[in-house]
């Protein structure tokens, strides 16, 4: 009789932890993971950490790569590995050997499942990473059409509009060098700066301070210029600028660092800034097979003086342009390499920020050579310039969002990483599920080819 008693104790304890789960899988609509699993997998982080720690399983020297990885890569991979070791480019040759071979481990916050993200190695050269690298990019700078007030949106003329410039150079096989590359940022930079100084409303600023309220903030007009004060008193309205507050943040201390103190950083506050309102995103890009170096951009702002003969375009496929904007183009081009460049598109973008941003991206997602080899050279010929930059008022604005963790592909639940373990050979963890991207907005990720503006034919 006490044993019937016990079993049917027994029983009811079982009826409560089956209704417990049956609660718990309502809650979290997932399936609870068994016991077992979850101490088999203990086990298993823990000698992931015991084999791996903190550091990724990479070499720091070619010779010192495993055959096997060696073995696993394509053929023309492995030619583009072999000539950036030539140019010195070692470490840079090891991570696009290791690009989609590693991953880090994630473990879910609720139910406790974990996951994994494969890691690449981001190169501008990497065709494994060239539609992540065309979305990162994209998704940064798309919010930036967003964050021009409405003010200078108002203006007559003032809209988006693409702007590619391309420079002359020698056909003789060889790509520029680091200083050639680096003047031409230099003359693409002044020569819209100066096309933008030129106009009346850029003028009207000289000798003009800002004006602030008794609480610190900028004076503003009723149609939301910022107001100034003029050299004779006078309050100005400043049609065509931008004010706003760049917070508190941290920057690089020179005198510091001429001491000897690298890296020394120190502690600017937050201050208003007056800046011109127009905007221009850079791109720094070669062609297919070719080393010519080109730029392709999209500018908002007040329309620039330009003209273009179309006719001869479609029959030729040559550009013809004029204006002040090839003026400034030439001169600046003249006295940076000796030699004038005259190449400028120019166009409104009809069909928007989006196509107009693509197009500026679209070699980012596209393959630059038919050959490793070419790509090696290609990497090494881009090392130390900036591909992607952004000028105009929003300058050394920050537009990178806040790195938020993934979601588990079973609960829902934000998931956080291993802690004191890196990354790890995704050959050890290819069993376990791809975790869930978290994104701050609903940007769809989106492709060159569906956002290409038509009609639009660069340099």
């Amino acid at each position: 009789m006490a044993v019937a008693e016990t079993i049917t104790v027994l029983s009811g304890a079982g009826a409560r932890i089956a209704s417990m789960g049956e609660s718990v899988r309502s809650v979290r609509e997932c399936e609870p993971w068994p016991w077992t699993q979850a101490a088999g997998w203990s086990i298993r982080q823990r000698r992931l950490k015991e084999k791996y720690g903190k550091r990724p399983p990479m070499p720091k020297s070619w010779k010192d790569v495993p055959s096997k990885i060696i073995a696993s890569l394509d053929s023309e991979v492995l030619e583009q590995c072999l000539e950036m070791v030539r140019l010195g480019l070692e470490r840079k040759a090891i991570r696009l050997a290791y690009c989609g071979k590693l991953g880090r481990v994630y473990v879910c916050r609720e139910c406790g499942r974990p996951g994994k993200r494969v890691s690449g190695c981001k190169l501008a050269t990497c065709l494994f990473c060239a539609n992540k690298n065309f979305d990162a990019l994209f998704r940064q700078y798309f919010k930036l059409d967003e964050m021009i007030p409405a003010a200078v949106r108002s203006q007559p003329g003032c809209t988006w509009y693409v702007l590619d410039f391309s420079f002359w150079h020698a056909k003789d096989g060889s790509y520029p060098t680091r200083l050639e590359l680096q003047a031409m940022l230099k003359v693409i930079r002044k020569t819209v700066q100066r096309a933008v100084g030129e106009m009346e409303w850029y003028r009207a600023r000289q000798g003009c301070r800002l004006r602030f309220n008794e609480d610190g903030t900028p004076m503003m007009s009723y149609d939301g210029w910022p107001i100034a004060g003029a050299k004779d008193g006078e309050a100005r309205e400043l049609v065509g600028w931008e004010v706003f507050e760049v917070p508190e943040h941290k920057g690089p201390n020179n005198e510091a660092r001429k001491r000897g103190e690298r890296g020394a950083k120190k502690i600017i506050p937050a201050k208003w800034k007056l800046r011109p309102g127009y905007e221009f995103i850079r791109v720094r890009e070669f062609g297919f097979d070719n080393e010519n170096a080109h730029f392709h951009g999209t500018y908002s702002g007040p329309r620039i003086d330009y003209g273009k003969d179309d006719a001869e375009h479609k029959r030729s496929g040559r550009l013809i342009c004029w204006g002040r904007l090839v003026d400034i183009f030439k001169e600046e081009s003249q006295r940076a390499f000796g030699k004038e460049s005259y190449t400028v598109f120019y166009e409104k973008a009809c069909r928007g920020f989006g196509p107009a941003l693509a197009h500026a991206l679209k070699y980012v997602q596209k393959p630059c050579s038919s050959t490793g080899k070419r790509l090696g050279r290609l990497e090494d010929a881009m090392q130390g310039t900036r591909r992607v930059a952004l000028l105009g008022a929003h300058y050394g604005v920050s537009l990178k969002s806040k790195p938020r963790n993934p979601r588990c592909s079973s609960c829902g639940s934000v998931m956080d990483y291993v802690p004191d373990l890196g990354l790890v050979l995704l050959s050890e963890i290819r069993d376990l599920p791809d975790v869930v991207e978290d994104r701050e907005d609903d940007l769809r990720e989106p492709g060159a080819d569906e956002f290409m503006e038509e009609g639009v034919r660069g340099p």
